[in-house]
């Protein structure tokens, strides 16, 4: 619950301390992202507005045409909607990782848990005979 309330804050409570700073850069890449792509879609929207509210309307301004602003204005809110749903997909994959971290942090891996593997010979048939590898998990 505390990941809920402030990013991280669970994966301090689990005493997982390595994962905050993935959390906050990750988060504020995200965030960071979402700002510049909404500041780049108000100056294209500006300039698109610019271009067709002129009489008449201009076909080319500061060496871009009406075409390509319009591309770039449309770009822009498609990546900033984008990061705003990667940024509350990490918010919500942060709580879920605190959450899952609490829950098995009772979890008993006892010191005999061995896997093996050894080269093995099998006989399917009774004139055959096959090599391969064995697998034996122990606990």
């Amino acid at each position: 619950m505390y990941s809920a309330v402030f990013p991280g804050m669970g994966q301090i409570y689990n005493r997982k301390y390595w994962k905050v700073p993935i959390v906050y850069a990750g988060m504020g890449a995200l965030i960071y992202s979402a700002i510049w792509n909404g500041r780049q879609y108000t100056h294209y929207f500006d300039k698109y507005k610019y271009m067709t509210e002129t009489d008449p309307p201009l076909p080319d301004f500061e060496g871009q045409s009406l075409r390509e602003v319009e591309w770039y204005k449309d770009s822009h809110l498609r990546y900033r909607n984008l990061f705003i749903i990667f940024s509350v997909g990490f918010y919500a994959l942060q709580i879920v990782d605190a959450n899952v971290d609490a829950h098995l942090i009772d979890y008993d891996i006892s010191e005999d848990l061995t896997l093996t593997i050894d080269p093995a010979m099998v006989q399917p048939y009774e004139n055959s005979t096959t090599f391969g590898l064995r697998c034996c998990l122990n606990f």
